[in-house]
């Protein structure tokens, strides 16, 4: 990956290889012209249509498709990090707009809350894969920087405060702060 591209760049325009049931992989159009093949074993066909098959998707692909109850595999899991830190660094980037700058045009706020989804499911593998020392999103050197222990001295030897887990346990949803923020106007004037 890139240093010089834009997260939103890279949820558009990065493939990830996933496994997702191949049903959802076709478009209605497609469907309408190409039909599907059925072998009459109502039982056989459900188990055939949702099949898991490989793919390459965008992020904004994965967050479409979750939104219409798809349900996907990362077949490289240790990904799911670098994919949960463009999510979140898009979300954090559109809350600062919305809440520090006056947004020109409309805030996609439905966009905003089917990444938000994506990022929770993501967010159950990728928490597998973050290191307490990895630096991924917008406050996470902070959240380093805070919690590290106090160094021993003299004073306070015996009470050296234990490490926090650095690793959240859930994802936190930015995309209700977003829309809290564009529902009561956007920025407080003073």
């Amino acid at each position: 990956m890139s240093d010089k591209h834009t997260p939103a760049f890279k949820a558009g325009n990065y493939w990830y290889e996933v496994l997702i049931p191949g049903i959802f992989l076709k478009s209605d159009a497609q469907l309408r012209v190409t039909g599907i093949v059925v072998s009459g074993d109502p039982a056989r066909d459900r188990e055939n249509l949702l099949a898991d098959v490989p793919a390459q998707l965008r992020i904004v692909d994965m967050a479409e498709l979750l939104a219409e109850g798809a349900s996907f595999s990362l077949i490289y899991p240790e990904k799911a990090p670098v994919i949960y830190g463009i999510i979140t660094d898009i979300l954090n980037d559109w809350r600062f707009q919305v809440e520090r700058t006056i947004v020109a045009g409309e805030v996609p706020l439905d966009d905003l809350r089917k990444l938000d989804a994506l990022a929770s499911e993501i967010y159950k593998t990728a928490k597998l894969y973050i290191k307490p020392n990895d630096v991924a999103g917008f406050f996470s050197a902070f959240d380093v920087l805070t919690s590290r222990p106090m160094l021993p001295s003299p004073s306070n030897a015996r009470n050296v405060p234990k490490p926090k887990q650095l690793v959240k346990q859930e994802h936190t949803p930015i995309a209700d702060a977003i829309s809290a923020t564009v529902i009561n106007g956007g920025i407080p004037w003073k």
